[in-house]
């Protein structure tokens, strides 16, 4: 997965949750109208709203998303990415956070990665990848 797939995915998740908590926090705000462009307002050009535009932000990231990120079914050993290992020397992995729900990854043992470098995912510690690999597989319903 290259930087921008990964920049494309995070934003889809910052933007659902934007949406969730002005839903939560402030419903009146998401129906407020927003001022047009232009001064003159067009006929055929209907009052945007907040929740509108941030629709129309998630429908844009998610043709993006699938256009450039091909639908992974299953788990692969290529989804994983070497990082550094800790300070007591064990291997870590880094795993997307698109590609795997955090309820199966953190009954695995996984935690979020908090670098920079590769963006939201989480990173497993161990030294059997394809063990780990099936048992999210088998945790993720993908047998």
């Amino acid at each position: 997965m290259n930087k921008k797939e990964n920049t494309i995915a995070v934003a889809l998740c910052d933007a659902g949750k934007i949406l969730e908590t002005l839903q939560h926090l402030n419903p009146e705000a998401l129906n407020k109208k927003l001022n047009p462009r232009s001064n003159k307002p067009k006929d055929n050009q209907e009052q945007r709203t907040v929740r509108g535009c941030l629709d129309n932000i998630i429908e844009t990231l998610k043709e993006l998303l699938d256009d450039e990120v091909p639908e992974v079914k299953k788990l692969t050993c290529q989804n994983y990415t070497k990082i550094n290992h800790d300070s007591n020397g064990n291997p870590r992995y880094y795993l997307p956070a698109y590609l795997c729900q955090e309820a199966s990854v953190r009954e695995l043992g996984g935690v979020k990665y908090r670098g920079k470098k590769y963006g939201a995912g989480w990173v497993f510690q161990t030294y059997n990848l394809e063990s780990t690999n099936k048992i999210l597989n088998h945790l993720e319903g993908n047998y």
